[in-house]
């Protein structure tokens, strides 16, 4: 395996590890979203320009984000399929009083997005930034939090309203120990904070306190049958917890715990070994990557049916520093995912599961290459819009776009296109046999 880098761009001050997210708007048109820590938000994506992809980067002024203002985390979402995207923020900002601090959450576009999209992305036809991100940033309102922010996270949940009827919202850890939700209220479009009890029925799994602050979480669903939960703590705990969803009240079936590690869980990560999406995904092909601040990152495998017992780590990153993001993408378009690590020292390294994907294969390294910064970020989709995954790495004050090596993925897809061809010719030899008249 090889990557080549295609671009890179500098931000204004430096990230941490929940300040990035991808947006796709409108559909199969990716957004990679960065936000610094003195309050400016960079947006980067690629624009058909004379006919040829080209990186372009927009600053997107969000309102009330104060000069003495620190961003903690940010995500995004569409509230609806065509409609325009919902963007929260987390803030800490000096309170009254000497050392006092005051936390938030800014939503924005709420109001507007039952409004459909015009055009494509967010630009004008003369390619420079358009009106649509400016009337998203100047549409916000603010929820005052009583703990300190972590990771801002969103998920689909059932409205109860009608059958296979889903919304999304936000999911947002605190220094309080809890996982709190917080959804659009239909009549006046702002974001509010579910009371315990709606979070009892709608996310037993978060009915409770944690016994210390959630660093990282990840939500896996199985056709809305099933919701898989991994959360890992910052006493470096890790739980899975495996709901049901069946019916109007969210069941938890199953719960697996681990408490090998001693340090922060800095990233975790739900997926299949297989990267087809028209795969499904059975109860037993999902493995767990996790990092930890203080130890190599480990890869679990068929965790809903073993929990943590079929566990082995990814050793060659502990030469590098903390492990701090983690990101799983089928990188060389082989059908296979592969599990890339991002660390404080500066190193890029990529996984491989090997053996059959039946099996239960090590995890070994195809791929390293030592960066300018410490890695913060690591997120994966098709950026550019040629159809191959590209590795969108956040680091200290830099993002760099990687692709893989073009000529062997043109290798691999001239192979594809001959496998194809080759179904296709056996599928009309057998539609002849079966329209051939009996002997």
């Amino acid at each position: 395996m090889d990557l080549e880098q295609s671009h890179s761009v500098s931000i204004s001050s430096q990230t941490n590890v929940y300040s990035s997210c991808l947006l796709e708007w409108p559909r199969s048109h990716y957004h990679l979203l960065v936000a610094s820590l003195h309050g400016s938000v960079m947006c980067l994506d690629y624009q058909k320009v004379a006919g040829q992809f080209r990186a372009t980067t927009t600053d997107i002024q969000f309102l009330y984000i104060p000069a003495d203002a620190e961003i903690v985390s940010i995500d995004c979402f569409c509230l609806s399929a065509g409609r325009k995207p919902v963007i929260g923020v987390t803030l800490v900002k000096p309170g009254q009083g000497q050392g006092m601090r005051a936390q938030f959450l800014n939503i924005y576009g709420a109001r507007h997005a039952t409004t459909g999209v015009t055009g494509v992305g967010a630009r004008g036809s003369d390619g420079q930034p358009g009106q649509l991100w400016k009337s998203i940033a100047e549409d916000w309102h603010a929820c005052v939090l009583q703990f300190k922010p972590l990771r801002l996270y969103h998920t689909t949940v059932g409205t109860g309203r009608r059958d296979n009827d889903v919304e999304n919202v936000f999911l947002l850890s605190g220094s309080d120990g809890r996982v709190h939700v917080y959804r659009c209220e239909r009549v006046l479009l702002t974001f509010l904070e579910d009371d315990v009890n709606t979070v009892r029925k709608c996310f037993p799994e978060f009915k409770d306190a944690f016994s210390s602050c959630v660093m990282s979480f990840d939500i896996s669903h199985l056709e809305q049958e099933q919701r898989i939960v991994a959360v890992g703590l910052e006493s470096g705990d890790l739980q899975i917890f495996q709901t049901d969803l069946s019916s109007d009240s969210p069941t938890v079936l199953r719960t697996f715990s681990n408490s090998n590690f001693d340090g922060p869980i800095t990233s975790l990560k739900l997926f299949s070994p297989v990267s087809s999406k028209s795969l499904p995904l059975e109860d037993s092909g999902h493995s767990l990557v996790s990092s930890c601040a203080v130890e190599m990152a480990a890869v679990f495998q068929h965790v809903t049916l073993c929990g943590f017992s079929l566990g082995s780590s990814l050793a060659e990153c502990r030469k590098y520093d903390s492990v701090l993001c983690t990101c799983v993408a089928d990188i060389d378009g082989d059908g296979r995912n592969e599990v890339t690590i991002g660390t404080y020292g500066h190193m890029l390294l990529v996984y491989r599961q090997s053996g059959p994907l039946t099996d239960l294969g090590d995890f070994r390294l195809v791929y390293e290459q030592r960066l300018s910064q410490p890695i913060y970020g690591i997120l994966s989709c098709d950026l550019i819009g040629d159809g191959s995954q590209q590795l969108l790495v956040v680091m200290l004050n830099t993002v760099v776009v990687f692709q893989p090596e073009l000529s062997a993925s043109a290798q691999r897809c001239v192979g594809h296109l001959k496998a194809w061809k080759e179904i296709e010719d056996l599928r009309s030899k057998i539609q002849s046999l079966g329209e051939a008249p009996a002997v």
